[in-house]
């Protein structure tokens, strides 16, 4: 490659990056709205395992006779749940910062595309 054609590469990337900083305004709200829709979807689906994984312990507590097995039956259902929370907590924080701040959650979701 020669220097011109590194150049007017650059010069593209540039008129890209003024663009998107010129109509940032303009995409934030769409992004944040898909971004809260996807992940309130996952919120959802993590809410429903948990009632699962309490579902599965409480029978696992009602059902089993050995102490031991019963021990291991509601302490995994109860790892599992609090993962899930976890998890939850994860996605809620994600879903808060695209309500809060459209435009910061959209450079924030670039820079992150950017870093992988």
């Amino acid at each position: 490659m020669d220097p011109s054609s590194i150049k007017e590469i650059a010069d593209q990337l540039g008129v890209g990056v003024d663009y998107l900083i010129a109509h940032i305004a303009e995409f934030a709200p769409s992004w944040s709205r898909m971004c809260v829709a996807r992940e309130s979807v996952y919120c959802l689906a993590c809410a429903a395992l948990i009632v699962v994984f309490a579902l599965a312990g409480v029978v696992a507590f009602r059902t089993v006779d050995d102490k031991d097995d019963k021990a291991a039956y509601v302490v995994t259902c109860l790892i599992l749940t609090v993962l899930t929370i976890v998890l939850i907590g994860h996605l809620a924080s994600s879903i808060a910062m695209h309500v809060a701040a459209p435009d910061a959650a959209l450079v924030n979701d670039l820079l992150e595309a950017v870093k992988r």
